[in-house]
């Protein structure tokens, strides 16, 4: 054999050899590697570096879920609004009349002339009181013979409806100017709507926002309908009184009494008869006694999912506001702008349950007939209630987040005679008894109240505020980096220099 083939041989062998060496030391290497990083040190770190960061995302979870639960805290506060007009619910009167006679006669000619002798002062006031009865009477019986209510009501155009009952209820507004600023109830709007009769809203926030284009509210003017003004004769825990005249000498509507409802509720939206209402009548001095609580509710990521109306949308009565849907100050009206725009598109009809403004869209289209009494016997009524307007209202009103600020009222309502006999025995003369004798038999006075002068606030607070969180889940965070890094710096530094002692101990023709 070649010398220089069994050089190359041997070199070959050599190599493997080296190989072979390299291959046993690097497996015994990683054996102990293996064996050391299973030791018993070892596993304990690696256990106490997977408690601790167990322990800290279980503590961060808690501080999480911590934050996103909330307690509410009853506050009884006497530092009720100093101005006047900011005391005041809101309050919402409609009138039972919904066709007025005056325009009555226009639809039914054959009536006219009677409905001008009941309409001409002059005459009406040289009848006696059973003459005047007995003629209204009559002239029920002839628009009951010759027009059909019900047809009128199921077959006009809601804005025609509006004008054949539209009348200004509110004859005067006082208010207890010696709560705090001196504000003159004149310098109000009311806001008109139609809910199936006339109704008018007073002290409703959106009434002092609202652009006067729209038409929807219109600039109040008393009459003085009691002939002087109240000014500091005030009842103990008054704060206003409201004069209602129901003109009954203009009450065409033969299916309802002479009277209305009054609504009770929150300034941020417009009364509805279909909520809570009370039967008034004319005659009586009606005490409104109410209790306010006011409600704060947290916005999301917590549960209430609150939503600021007035916050958000208040800038929107400033804007180029244009007819059409009322701007959203609280849930109500988000539900009832919703209920519209489906039922009028599923239904082609305007829901009672919403009202209607002058000036709004849909003036054209009829009042969907499951709003009147007289046509609740048809089969088609109860029917459409659920497929036009009840689905939806439920639909809406979960789709409607509640306000972060809302008012409630809880009331209380005594009535008397009004005015009193103590005033007709003080008459001075026989003019001021009929005075007095003609506002027993067309007006109401409203009176409103507290029951006592404390708010009910019930305030949602979170039980950690969001920079506490922060700072809680950053200490958390911090001794687990501190904790964790301080262990695995000295597994590292451990490793290091277990290597170093290995590669000192091979041998100089291995390390290389």
């Amino acid at each position: 054999m070649d010398p220089e083939d069994n050089f190359e041989s041997g070199s070959i062998e050599l190599g493997q050899l080296r190989i072979r060496e390299r291959a046993s030391l690097v497996s015994s290497k990683l054996k102990a590697n293996l064996f050391d990083f299973l030791s018993l040190q070892n596993l304990i770190n690696a256990t106490f570096i997977l408690s601790v960061s167990s322990l800290c995302l279980l503590q961060c979870y808690s501080q999480i879920k911590e934050y996103l639960e909330f307690k509410t805290r009853i506050q009884l506060t006497h530092a009720l609004p100093k101005n006047t007009v900011l005391l005041l619910p809101g309050v919402t009167i409609c009138n039972n009349n919904r066709l007025r006679l005056d325009k009555l006669a226009e639809e039914i000619p054959s009536i006219k002339d009677d409905v001008a002798k009941v309409l001409n002062g002059t005459m009406v006031a040289t009848l006696t009181d059973r003459r005047r009865i007995g003629l209204l009477r009559s002239i029920k019986r002839a628009v009951d013979d010759e027009a059909n209510i019900t047809k009128i009501l199921i077959e006009s155009p809601i804005r025609k409806l509006m004008e054949m009952s539209r009348s200004s209820m509110i004859k005067d507004i006082n208010c207890n100017t010696a709560w705090g600023e001196q504000i003159n109830c004149e310098n109000l709007r009311i806001v008109e709507s139609f809910q199936g009769s006339p109704c008018y809203t007073a002290f409703y926030l959106g009434s002092l926002l609202e652009a006067m284009s729209t038409g929807k509210a219109f600039d109040f003017k008393s009459s003085l309908i009691n002939g002087t003004r109240k000014l500091n004769s005030f009842e103990s825990h008054e704060i206003g009184e409201i004069i209602i005249d129901f003109d009954p000498l203009q009450h065409g509507d033969t299916h309802q009494d002479i009277g209305g409802k009054l609504s009770i509720h929150s300034t941020a939206h417009v009364g509805s008869i279909k909520d809570v209402a009370y039967t008034i009548l004319p005659g009586y001095r009606y005490e409104i006694i109410i209790e306010r609580s006011m409600s704060k509710r947290l916005p999301p990521p917590y549960d209430t999912k609150c939503y600021d109306y007035k916050r958000k949308n208040s800038p929107k009565f400033f804007g180029d506001q244009l007819p059409g849907a009322s701007v959203e100050l609280d849930k109500t009206t988000c539900t009832r702008n919703c209920i519209t725009r489906l039922t009028t598109e599923a239904c082609d009809c305007w829901p009672i349950e919403v009202p209607w403004y002058p000036g709004d869209k849909g003036g054209s289209r009829k009042l969907c007939a499951w709003g009147f009494d007289e046509v609740n016997t048809l089969n088609f009524s109860s029917a459409n209630y659920v497929n036009c307007y009840r689905k939806f209202h439920a639909e809406c009103r979960t789709k409607c987040r509640p306000g972060c600020r809302t008012e409630d009222y809880s009331v209380q309502i005594i009535r008397n005679p009004w005015p009193g006999r103590d005033r007709f025995l003080v008459a001075a003369n026989t003019k001021e008894a009929q005075e007095l004798s003609r506002l027993r038999g067309c007006c109401s006075l409203i009176s409103i109240k507290y029951s006592d002068l404390i708010e009910r606030r019930n305030i949602m607070i979170p039980n950690l505020t969001l920079a506490q969180l922060v700072s809680n889940i950053g200490g958390i965070v911090s001794a687990l980096v501190g904790v964790s890094s301080l262990t695995i710096y000295r597994y590292i530094t451990r490793r290091v220099l277990h290597c170093r002692t290995v590669s000192d101990s091979l041998p100089e023709h291995l390390v290389h």
